[in-house]
This record gives C-alpha cells, structure tokens and sequence, in this order.
C-alpha cells in the first residue's frame, strides 16, 4: 500500500513540476509578443510596411554601397517589410520573401499594397454582398487608405494609365499590411 501511495505522490509532483514549468514558458512566451521591437536607427516598429519612393532602386547584400546589387526594383509604390535597420540603409522584403539592403531614401512612409490573387474584387463597401466597383488582377499595386481586421479601403490613383477606382478588399488578397493590423 506504501508503494502505490508514493508512486501516487510521485505523478503528482511530476505533473504540478510540468504545470508550472507549462504556465512559465506560457508567461514568458505571452509578454516576449507583446513587446513592441523598434528599429536601432529610427525608433520605429520592426517589422514595418514601406514603399519605393521612386520607379527604379536597389537592393544590396549589405547595408553600404559597396556591397553588390541583389535585385533592381522597377515599380513606384512597391510595397516592402522593414526587417531590419542599419545607419542609413533598411532591410527589406517582398511579399515573395525577396529584398535586401535599401538605402533608406529610396523609400517613403506611404502605405500601398500588392493584390495577390487574381479576379479580385473591389468592392463599394465592407461588405461579401456589396456592389463591385472593379476588378483587380494579380500583382496591382494600389494605395492603402484604411483597414478594419477584415478589410482594407484601397486606391488605383496615382498608378500610371491605370484608371482611378477606389473601393474595398478582403485583407486576405492583399499583402502590405499584417491581418491584425487597423489603419484609421
């Protein structure tokens, strides 16, 4: 009898160790995520959603000019990921996972978008039912005006010959804003 109650004692502790160990890591995992990472050089959020300020720029292996060219840009507006921050350079990615070292005024803080699937809706409101404005294909690049958690309001102005539509989309076909994110 002495020895089912000492094993009974032992899963006891083996299980109340695990618990706690469990509720530790959980603790520590839960308040690392809340933790806001800022960029060393601007103070700004890591990661963060830029654009090309211009229709041509480069990125490089390294954060200087002498590090070689890894990619050539060609499209106003690209929407890139700040990943990282280093003096006057920012390292970025594509929705692709593409990128590398930008020299920093090569971008603008204006917010835009890529539409990611084909035979995307634009629609007149925040709604699966509502009119359709337009329809988008693949790779548009469109500015960001606002976002709920579920929909974003976007715009084609300013995209070349492109005709101007402005209307909204579901955040899950577009890739320049992260599916928690509300822009007012």
């Amino acid at each position: 009898m002495a020895t089912k109650i000492k094993i009974a004692l032992f899963c006891i502790i083996i299980v109340l160790f695990f618990s706690s160990n469990a509720n530790l890591t959980f603790s520590q995992t839960e308040s690392a995520t809340e933790e806001k990472i800022r960029g060393k050089v601007t103070g700004l959020p890591i990661p963060r959603y830029v654009s090309m300020k211009e229709s041509s720029g480069y990125t490089r292996r390294g954060p200087h000019p002498d590090y070689s060219i890894t990619w050539e840009f060609k499209e106003k507006g690209i929407p890139f990921r700040v990943i990282d921050e280093d003096g006057n350079y920012r390292r970025v990615e594509t929705m692709n996972g593409v990128g590398g070292w930008i020299f920093y005024q090569n971008l603008l803080g204006k917010r835009t978008v890529i539409i990611t699937q084909n035979n995307t809706n634009l629609l007149a409101q925040p709604l699966p039912q509502a009119r359709i404005i337009a329809t988008a294909e693949k790779w548009v690049i469109a500015d960001l005006v606002k976002c709920s958690l579920t929909w974003c309001k976007i715009s084609t102005s300013n995209r070349g010959s492109v005709t101007k539509f402005v209307g909204w989309v579901s955040k899950s076909s577009i890739w320049g804003v992260d599916l928690e994110e509300i822009i007012e």
